[in-house]
């Protein structure tokens, strides 16, 4: 059977087991460097494919290609860095995103040689199958952004429709997409200041105080509680198969990032 209904296909073992090693084996210190390499290589697929990837990063403050546009983008990387947080462009839409230990960086993969999904289908699956998670976890979670939220998205997804709890972005490549979402797992007091003075420098409209968090929201700050409940909805929506998943919760295998 094969994910997202798509129509049969060739699924290689061994195409999927070199994916999945590239996976486990992304640089900590910049979590979104791989992926139009890993893109790239989706291209070779001669069926569908899913594949799903959860860890934990380190002090990330994650620009996109539209900041780096902006005038004020050297001197947000000096904020970045003095705060000790590493700068890295991550190759999807949006804006810039800080992420620490207590967040969960979603990634969906896939490849469709023959069926086209849409981006719009793709995205309201995936915030979908996240509403679920926190709706599981005791969440009043909903699809929308809130106001003078970092990184402002239509499929944001936020708590109460009062504070946001992650951020979804896309990249597509011919055949060969990607879904990555930003999940606030643990406490966010350490990227309040950082977040403020990168919007200043950036002349973005962002209040640290609507971003929250699962533990804020349930007193759960464990990622790999959500990562766990996160496979199984995924796995359960169809959304990928079992033996496609790579993390902590599938693999056993410590998370990187400091």
């Amino acid at each position: 059977m094969t994910p997202d209904g798509a129509p049969p296909g060739e699924r290689t073992e061994q195409f999927l087991a070199h994916r999945r090693a590239e996976l486990a084996g992304a640089d900590p210190d910049d979590p979104f460097g791989h992926v139009p390499a890993l893109l790239h290589r989706l291209h070779e697929a001669t069926g569908p494919v899913r594949l799903l990837h959860l860890r934990r990063p380190g002090r990330i403050l994650a620009f996109s290609r539209r900041d780096q546009l902006h005038p004020g983008y050297a001197a947000a990387v000096e904020v970045a860095r003095a705060a000790s947080f590493r700068p890295v462009v991550r190759p999807v839409g949006g804006a810039f995103a800080p992420l620490h230990r207590g967040s969960l960086v979603v990634e969906h993969y896939g490849a469709d040689p023959v069926a086209r999904i849409g981006p719009r289908e793709r995205f309201a699956a995936h915030t979908d199958a996240l509403v679920e998670v926190f709706a599981g976890l005791g969440i009043d979670a909903r699809v929308g952004p809130v106001p003078a939220e970092y990184c402002p998205g239509e499929f944001s997804v936020n708590a109460r429709g009062v504070v946001k709890i992650s951020g979804t972005a896309q990249r597509v490549s011919r055949n060969a997409w990607q879904v990555s979402s930003v999940i606030q797992v643990g406490d966010t007091g350490p990227l309040a200041s950082v977040t403020a003075a990168c919007a200043a420098a950036l002349e973005q409209d962002v209040d640290p105080a609507v971003t929250s968090s699962v533990a804020a929201e349930t007193g759960i700050s464990d990622p790999g509680v959500v990562a766990a409940a996160l496979t199984a909805t995924f796995v359960d929506r169809g959304l990928v198969l079992p033996d496609d998943v790579i993390g902590p919760d599938a693999t056993g295998a410590p998370n990187s990032g400091r």
